[in-house]
């Protein structure tokens, strides 16, 4: 009797050290804080969606479409603010993919001379003057996997789905 409960707690330890080892491998393997992500904002799709989302008479179209601009281009910095305070996105790199065609071209060299980086395209179907902006979300310049419908608030979400690669649980 004192045999077997001697071979129980030897044997108890040794799967608690085996479980505690295999916890502390797939902690390792499987963390999306150890892998960086970058999220890219897609600035020129999102200014042109501002025009295209228009809803003004022909005659002031013109005018209509440089506000729609303007407002866009206030856009990223309330979507960067909006990154920085929430916590999910701390190992998440925001960025902004400008109009200017040399600084996208640089971001673009830059992002794919660094494969430790997984980027995703964020893409925002701006609408002028609405409070809930609709947008996609997908790795590298591929097509999108993920969408939502208020990118400024739905950062966490954005984050989430980005550190795992598309693939979200919801328990």
């Amino acid at each position: 009797m004192s045999h077997s409960r001697f071979a129980t707690r030897r044997f108890g330890r040794v799967d608690a050290a085996v479980a505690l080892l295999m916890f502390g491998l797939t902690s390792i393997g499987c963390s999306t804080e150890s892998r960086h992500r970058v999220i890219v904002y897609d600035q020129p799709w999102s200014s042109a969606a501002a025009v295209q989302n228009l809803w003004c008479a022909p005659e002031l179209r013109t005018s209509c479409a440089q506000q729609a601009r303007e407002e866009e281009l206030d856009f990223p910095s309330k979507l960067s603010k909006a990154f920085r305070a929430t916590p999910e996105c701390v190992t998440v790199e925001f960025v902004v993919s400008s109009d200017d065609h040399n600084g996208s071209k640089d971001l673009e060299s830059k992002l794919s001379k660094n494969p430790g980086l997984t980027c995703w395209r964020l893409r925002v179907d701006f609408r002028p003057g609405l409070p809930r902006q609709p947008f996609t979300l997908g790795p590298g310049t591929g097509s999108a996997r993920n969408e939502g419908d208020d990118a400024e608030h739905e950062v966490s979400y954005i984050c989430e789905t980005a550190k795992n690669n598309g693939v979200l649980s919801y328990w």
